[in-house]
Order: C-alpha cells, then sequence, then structure tokens
C-alpha cells in the first residue's frame, strides 16, 4: 500500500487553479465547528483567536447584504460583538474574512461565522414540551432540515504555523467552545477553499477541477456553509430531540456527548476502532475527539492511497454522518457531490 501524503509532502501547486489573475482554487488546513446553541463568549473567542492567529493574512471581509468584499476596518472587528449583545430573535447573520479583494479570488486564510441565534437558558418546561410537540409534528409530517446551526470555519495556508498537526490540534483543544463540549459537532483536515464568484465559464471549470480534485484526493475537504447547516441537526424522534451529525470524516472528528451516545458509548465507539493501529481517541469535555493518523493526509485514489484510516472511522461513524450532500451545480453536480460524500463508505479500512 503507498505511504499517505503528510503535510511534508503535499505539492500546493498540485491543487492550485489559476484563472489569469485570479486563483480560484488553493488548498488550506481547516476546521469547521458546528453549534447547535449559542454560547456568545465562545462564538467570540473563535473570531477573536481566529483573527489573532491569522494576523495579516486576512484582509478583506464580507458581511451580511454586502454585494463584495471590503477592506477590514476596526469597526469590522467589532461586528459580531455587537451581534451577539443583542441578536435578532429568528435572524442568521454571517462575517466572513478573506485573504484578498474578490478580483483576486481566494488565498488558504480564511475565517467564517454563519450565525443563528438561540439559547435555551431560563426555558420553563412547558416550554420544553410545546417546543419539542411542535418539532415531532413536523417530523410525522415529513418535514426536515429545518432547525440551522451555527456553523464557524477556519482555515490556514500550508506554511501557517497552525497548518502543523500538533499545533492546530492544541490550539483547537483550547477553545473554550471545544474545551466546554459547547458543540455539535467538528473536523479538520486538509481543504480545497474555491473562488465561486469568477465567471460562468470559469465558473464551470472551476468546479469541474474542484470535483476532481476533491474524488481523486478524498481527504480533502470543499465547504459551503448553505448546503450543511441545515442537515447537521435532524429530529430523532426516538429520543425526541435533535442528534448531532459530522458532515463526513476528515483526519480530526469531533463528536458531542450525544453523539457519542448514538453510537453506544465511548467504550463502545474505542473498541470499534482499536483494529486499526494509528488512530487516536480522546476525551473532549463530554464528548470525543478522533484522530485518523498522526498527521491530515490527502489520499491518490489512483495510485491506491485510499486512506485507510479514514476508512476506519468512517466505518463506526456512519450512522452519525450526514445522508446527501447537493453539489455547487454547473460542473459539480449533485451526484458527484454524494459521490465524495461517499467515498469511505466501500473499500478495505486499515
Amino acid at each position: 500500500m503507498m505511504k499517505s501524503r503528510t503535510t511534508d509532502s503535499i505539492d500546493a501547486a498540485q491543487y492550485t487553479l489559476r484563472v489569469e489573475q485570479t486563483t480560484a482554487i488553493v488548498p488550506c488546513v481547516g476546521f469547521v465547528l458546528c453549534l447547535d446553541r449559542m454560547d456568545p463568549t465562545g462564538v467570540q473567542e473563535f473570531h477573536d483567536r481566529g483573527l489573532e492567529a491569522l494576523g495579516g493574512a486576512v484582509t478583506h471581509y464580507r458581511a451580511e447584504q454586502m454585494k463584495g468584499r471590503a477592506p477590514i476596518t476596526g469597526r469590522t472587528r467589532k461586528m459580531l460583538q455587537t451581534w451577539l449583545a443583542k441578536p435578532t430573535a429568528g435572524k442568521q447573520y454571517y462575517l466572513e474574512y478573506y485573504g484578498c479583494a474578490d478580483e483576486k479570488g481566494v488565498t488558504g486564510a480564511g475565517l467564517s461565522i454563519h450565525l443563528t441565534p438561540r439559547t435555551y437558558a431560563g426555558q420553563t418546561p412547558e416550554f420544553w414540551k410545546r417546543w419539542l410537540a411542535s418539532w415531532k409534528k413536523l417530523y410525522e409530517e415529513g418535514v426536515r432540515n429545518l432547525l440551522p446551526c451555527t456553523v464557524l470555519r477556519i482555515t490556514f495556508p500550508l506554511d501557517h504555523p497552525l497548518a502543523n498537526a500538533d499545533a492546530l490540534l492544541a490550539w483547537i483543544k483550547r477553545l473554550r467552545l471545544v474545551d466546554a463540549g459547547e458543540f455539535a459537532s467538528g473536523y479538520a483536515g486538509y481543504a480545497l477553499n474555491h473562488y465561486a464568484n469568477i465567471g460562468s465559464v470559469s465558473q464551470r471549470l472551476m468546479y469541474e477541477r474542484l470535483a476532481a480534485l476533491v474524488l481523486q484526493h478524498p481527504g480533502f475537504d470543499w465547504h459551503n456553509t448553505h448546503y450543511i447547516v441545515d442537515r447537521l441537526l435532524p429530529f430523532n424522534p426516538q429520543t425526541e430531540t435533535f442528534l448531532p451529525l459530522i458532515k463526513r470524516t476528515n483526519w480530526l472528528c469531533l463528536l458531542s456527548e450525544r453523539t457519542v451516545a448514538h453510537l453506544g458509548g465511548r467504550q463502545r465507539i474505542e473498541e470499534l476502532l482499536a483494529a486499526s493501529a494509528g488512530i487516536d481517541v480522546d476525551a473532549v469535555a463530554t464528548g470525543m475527539a478522533i484522530r485518523a493518523g498522526s498527521v491530515p493526509q490527502t489520499g491518490d485514489i489512483p495510485t491506491g492511497d485510499t486512506l485507510p484510516l479514514f476508512r476506519s472511522v468512517a466505518k463506526v461513524l456512519r450512522p452519525v454522518r450526514m445522508e446527501a450532500l447537493r453539489g455547487p451545480g454547473d460542473g459539480f453536480p449533485d451526484e458527484r457531490a454524494q459521490e465524495w460524500l461517499e467515498a469511505f463508505d466501500n473499500g478495505s479500512p486499515a
């Protein structure tokens, strides 16, 4: 079996697409954290620590109704604080930081906050009874995917200090949201940032290349918040609550307490993974962190690098993985997105 690529050997140029002066696809190391409830202090800390870590690598932002990016200002950095202080019920907010202006496309640096303000503090038993009854009724009527989560994402260029596996893991574990177990799910590893507004002809080229890359190298994540925001918290009629799902297995997977319980408990998960040497399992507050190997990997299907450790983890986590993922459109249709989502379902685990 061919040895998997590591952070020491990945060739960024191999996965980069430029269209004239615009970078349309670029590799990076990314971390995504999904929340089913909102801890304002933890969200603000993710934002502040993220910007501190990225430093000058991010230069522009886009928020709410803005049509394009603008240079970061002091006011930009206070936006989230204002939203968290007095959120509007039922409203979703977004704030995204980029490493360049629109005409330059994308870089490996980025930070995004897609916020769905929701807190359950102080609610009465009567509220909970009515609230869950309404969701049970909707479920019985066939309604799915209506409870959106908050999605936080940060990406680091390959030459950034936090692109190092050990440094990234330590940074993640120190986050308040992770350390306190205030998350629904999370994942980290290699990712491909892509520029979705490059123009009709070039956009199809970009999406065709993105699909080809992630299917050949299934260790890469590709991200669009809108495709996952309302699919990671399905209603579970057996427990009459919401079950936090993971999008898909990556190098690092974070599981919440409810997800661990759904899989049979920590001991059961550890037993199922024990046969695969190289998988590390740690407690994270009341949840779990599972690493498929010591470093992120990309894989390379044509050369036989099928990421067996990822497949071992995926087999165990399959009951809590998203069922379906749609594609971004022309050049990357739904069936190719679904093929990527299911890439670790078949083949030999470690």
